[in-house]
């Protein structure tokens, strides 16, 4: 009897499921720094954004990225569309 009384209290408790929220939203951005060290290499930005595809509304997500201050003798901004 105790089995059935715990499993039927499990059930009870697992069945009900609670909207999700969205771990994020349009208009939210995040920066994030690049460094070697002390050295400072660049930033990097990533945007969110609405977007509306087959009828079906969606989130836009644009990353850009670019170097800074002596990294940019040793490398290459390049730009990802």
């Amino acid at each position: 009897m105790k089995k059935l009384i715990l499993f039927l209290l499990l059930m009870l408790t697992l069945s009900f499921d609670s909207p999700q929220e969205d771990a994020y939203d349009a208009g939210e951005w995040f920066k994030f720094r690049i460094h070697y060290g002390i050295v400072n290499a660049g930033y990097a930005t990533l945007e969110v954004k609405n977007a509306v595809v087959n009828n079906k509304k969606t989130f836009h997500v644009v990353g850009r990225g670019y170097t800074t201050g002596i990294s940019r003798l040793f490398f290459q901004s390049r730009r990802f569309v």
